[in-house]
């Protein structure tokens, strides 16, 4: 038996087609991280996930997706990434939705009526472009909206 008859056993075939066909689809495949900049940006994407990082596994996670619409980098991607378990990252992720300026209300009760409340940002924001302040601080990527 070789190596490769091991990962063929092991493969989900179809589920690992569907999620690569996704990424293609949604211009998430992987790419060179963006430098530190203010990008004119749109919102793709926003949810919450499981984190799979092996210190927070499974802990809930805001995902989000920014394509850069304009200058050098147009067409590449900005991804965001916020636990959601302490009380401090739920305040962080709540600013940053207000700052987003779709009218809607945005408090924080429990996740399902959070995750209803990104599906509903997600869909006001299809009309709405961002100037995005894309930064380092203390060590983390930090994400601020600074025109809508």
């Amino acid at each position: 038996m070789s190596i490769f008859d091991k990962f063929d056993k092991e493969l989900n075939a179809e589920e690992l087609a569907k999620e690569v066909k996704e990424l293609k689809e949604n211009g998430q495949a992987p790419q060179e991280k963006v430098p530190y900049d203010k990008y004119e940006v749109k919102l793709n994407k926003i949810e919450i996930v499981e984190c799979k990082s092996e210190k927070h596994k499974g802990e809930p996670m805001i995902k989000a997706s920014f394509k850069i619409i304009a200058g050098q980098h147009k067409g590449k991607w900005i991804n965001m990434n916020q636990l959601i378990v302490l009380p401090f990252q739920i305040h962080l992720m709540n600013e940053f939705l207000k700052s987003l300026d779709t009218g809607l209300e945005v408090e924080f009760s429990t996740y399902s009526k959070y995750a209803d409340l990104l599906k509903d940002i997600e869909e006001e924001c299809e009309k709405l472009e961002f100037v995005m302040d894309f930064y380092e601080d203390k060590g983390y990527d930090k994400y601020k909206i600074e025109e809508v």
